[in-house]
């Protein structure tokens, strides 16, 4: 159980971590392709995401 918790959390912060780096977040919100959203995307979302995927990772290795 342990080992599927870690493969789970480990997998979301990589989601999460190449999405925010590449700056495409989009590709995990189909259909926001707006200006505003690409706009949006640079500014907050992708900055968001990176941050998730390292309190994920970090989250994930206290708990073990």
């Amino acid at each position: 159980m342990q080992t599927t918790n870690y493969i789970g959390t480990a997998g979301v912060a990589a989601v999460l971590g190449v999405a925010g780096l590449s700056g495409r977040t989009d590709l995990l919100s189909p259909g926001s392709v707006s200006a505003r959203f690409r706009r949006l995307d640079r500014l907050a979302h992708s900055p968001l995401c990176v941050a998730l995927a390292v309190s994920t990772a970090i989250a994930s290795r206290r708990g073990r």
